[in-house]
């Protein structure tokens, strides 16, 4: 045997790759579909994680704005600023803008009478004189899509409403019903200095909101009012 023999017999036995190391060089399809399965189940947990926590934000901060538009009513009040619109009843929403008493992520037109909540929700903050109650009062009421708010929103707001129960008169809901398509206030549930011979938003129990939430939605249409003096 000669030395170019030699090295190529050398190297070629060399470079020979045995049944045994052969498999550890790559994996089999077997395997990579497990793989797969495994990054596809991470990536659904990650997904479904990931929209409960932009709903659980969405929600807080949706309290958070409701919270700042009883504030900015206040304030309205008491820098008297405001003046008493004509009329029975009247949309101040416009004002608010104008006053910068309204946040600003609220805002989609600063010309209009309609902002929105962190749910996607259409809002107008209303005053009314109600002089049967010996009292002006202010109101926010939301809109859903579709004139039907979400169960989200619903849960929601009520809750908000039971914490906020000792400075509010009541929450209601607004629906139409099929027969006339007018509007029909139900469900009213009132603030602690107001419920004596009424429904109390401060005694209200999650099975309860559960229930009341789930006859809103059952309504063609649903949306919901916060009212305070």
């Amino acid at each position: 045997m000669n030395w170019f023999d030699f090295f190529n017999f050398f190297f070629s036995a060399h470079n020979e790759k045995r049944p045994a190391d052969a498999a550890l060089c790559g994996r089999s399809m077997v395997e990579m579909l497990g793989v797969l399965a495994i990054i596809g189940v991470l990536s659904v947990g990650a997904m479904t994680g990931y929209s409960k926590a932009m709903l659980k934000y969405k929600l807080n901060k949706q309290s958070e704005q409701l919270t700042y538009l009883l504030n900015s009513t206040y304030q309205l009040l008491s820098e008297t600023k405001f003046t008493e619109p004509e009329g029975k009843a009247s949309n101040i929403t416009d004002i608010l803008i104008k006053l910068n008493l309204v946040p600003q992520e609220m805002i989609k037109d600063p010309n209009s009478k309609f902002i929105y909540d962190a749910m996607g929700n259409e809002i107008f903050v209303g005053w009314e004189s109600a002089p049967e109650h010996e009292h002006d009062f202010f109101k926010i009421t939301l809109f859903g899509a579709n004139n039907r708010v979400d169960d989200d929103t619903c849960l929601n707001v009520l809750n908000f409403s039971k914490e906020m129960s000792g400075i509010l008169w009541q929450t209601h809901f607004i629906y139409s019903a099929d027969e006339d398509d007018s509007d029909h206030y139900a469900v009213r549930t009132y603030g602690d200095a107001y419920c004596k011979n009424s429904a109390c938003l401060k005694d209200l129990t999650v099975a309860r909101i559960r229930e009341l939430c789930d006859t809103c939605l059952n309504q063609t249409t649903c949306n919901i009012r916060i009212l305070w003096y």
